[in-house]
């Protein structure tokens, strides 16, 4: 059946509330309720005022009281980023609380907006799809930094969906090309990074092969690879595939480093051309 916008609009209120009432059980800071933690201001005036405590445990429970707020607050931040992400089949009960604990001790220390809102789309990408987003993902980009967090955006430039499949394969030839690369951060010490982080999978002194034909989608385009008599049937792809846990973060790289670029398909196809592949784009054979 179709629902009504009516109908839509209180589904989505239901999922909202039900999410927040799951996560709210888990980030509440014990022995503070919300009342204590809204007026935080007046009780940190009043604790600096006591003159009966000790300068040091004052300073102590000042601090360690500000930070708890402050954890909360960052907590609080991505949870009402993450609402406007959540799908209709939402089901964050089913989310095992242990991955929610998990996640928010590593959220509570994110303050920047733009890095909340990548932690907000993980948060409701989990809820929506219970155990998309792995424990191991998360300490991974926890532990990332700006310039290896750029690489990856970078790479998926080179990224081509595999038509009826949620394969994407990023397609770097880097090992025969360094220089292409080099402009957006790309090189063999960065991919290493990456792939320690568990992100991708490298093989710089042979390429990654696919068998068979295979339907690749890059922006309107279908192009269809096969190999050739020349080539022994195989599609040599160049030297980096992402992992399970990489091919989770893609989905939530902004879609700006994803739009088609006529520059970047013309390079791919010459690189497979030269491989002794057979191209063919939008049912129109590449010579």
């Amino acid at each position: 059946t179709v629902m009504t916008e009516g109908t839509k609009i209180k589904v989505i209120s239901d999922v909202v509330k039900n999410f927040c009432n799951v996560i709210g059980k888990i980030i509440e800071p014990h022995g503070l309720d919300k009342a204590i933690l809204n007026g935080n201001e007046r009780i940190i005036e009043e604790i600096s005022k006591n003159s009966q405590l000790d300068p040091l445990y004052r300073a102590a429970i000042i601090n360690n009281y500000k930070q708890i707020i402050r954890e909360y607050k960052n907590c609080e931040e991505v949870i009402d980023k993450a609402k406007s992400f959540l799908s209709l089949e939402a089901e964050p009960e089913k989310v095992d609380d242990d991955w929610f604990t998990f996640f928010f001790d590593k959220v509570k220390l994110i303050s920047n907006e733009n890095v909340q809102e990548m932690w907000a789309k993980i948060l409701a990408g989990e809820v929506n799809q219970p155990g998309k987003f792995s424990k191991s993902l998360i300490h991974s980009l926890s532990v990332i930094d700006n310039s290896q967090a750029k690489v990856f955006c970078n790479i998926t430039r080179y990224c081509m969906h595999e038509k009826n499949s949620e394969n994407i394969h990023p397609i770097i030839f880097i090992a025969s090309n360094v220089d292409t690369y080099k402009a957006l951060g790309i090189d063999f010490e960065s991919l290493v990074e990456l792939e320690n982080l568990g992100l991708l999978q490298c093989n710089f002194e042979k390429e990654f092969i696919f068998t068979g034909r295979k339907y690749l989608v890059y922006g309107n385009r279908v192009i269809e690879i096969y190999g050739t008599q020349k080539s022994k049937k195989k599609i040599k792809v160049g030297n980096v595939l992402f992992t399970r846990n990489g091919l989770a973060l893609y989905e939530i790289v902004d879609p700006i480093y994803k739009e088609f670029d006529n520059n970047i398909l013309e390079f791919i196809v010459d690189k497979l051309i030269k491989r002794k592949c057979e191209i063919i784009i939008n049912n129109k054979r590449i010579d």
